[in-house]
């Protein structure tokens, strides 16, 4: 922890050998404003239980499991993250991520604005995505799903987009997979 005690922003960085951590949904990090890059690149990490935490004082995510590339598991069910305003390159390479448990339950400020560039980009695994109950405002997603090639169910909620970049769900649908349901409002 920094001088403050707040930010855990690349606190297990790197850590290529760490496979699992047992307990990390058990500290108390609700005064934490910073945890951006916190597993970034700990490349033998399989699974995260982050369920019931309270992050609602961070505000950014990005880089947080980023190239974690042996993750297939993130169970986030009932995560406070009501002051995040950006998920930028949050799980970008996680190439055999296959599921982010409880993200419908995960508590997102109300109508909070955030930017979500490379957020699931190459999570090539990934087959689901559900933000259902979730009422943020998306103003930046480009290459949000970029390569997520077995992605085949997103649930946008209630959220709303400003705009779509280019590039938001390229190779999401391809020849052998098609999305079966897709729901989202653009103003």
């Amino acid at each position: 922890l920094d001088d403050y005690g707040r930010n855990i922003s690349g606190m297990f960085s790197g850590c290529s050998s760490l496979t699992n951590i047992i307990g990390f949904n058990k500290l108390n990090l609700s005064n934490i404003t910073a945890c951006g890059e916190m597993f970034r690149n700990c490349s033998s990490l399989t699974y995260i239980d982050m369920n019931g935490m309270n992050l609602g004082k961070c505000v950014t995510f990005d880089y947080m499991i980023n190239n974690c590339t042996s993750l297939t598991h993130i169970d986030m069910s009932n995560v406070d993250m009501s002051a995040c305003n950006t998920i930028m390159n949050f799980a970008n390479g996680c190439s055999l991520l296959k599921e982010v448990i409880g993200l419908n339950t995960v508590k997102f400020g109300d109508k909070i604005r955030m930017a979500t560039d490379n957020a699931f980009r190459d999570c090539f695994k990934l087959e689901k995505i559900d933000f259902k109950g979730s009422n943020f405002i998306i103003y930046r997603c480009m290459h949000m799903f970029n390569g997520c090639k077995k992605l085949g169910y997103i649930d946008f909620g209630d959220i709303e987009f400003t705009s779509l970049e280019d590039g938001a769900f390229n190779l999401v649908a391809s020849e052998t997979n098609t999305i079966e349901k897709m729901q989202f409002e653009c103003p």
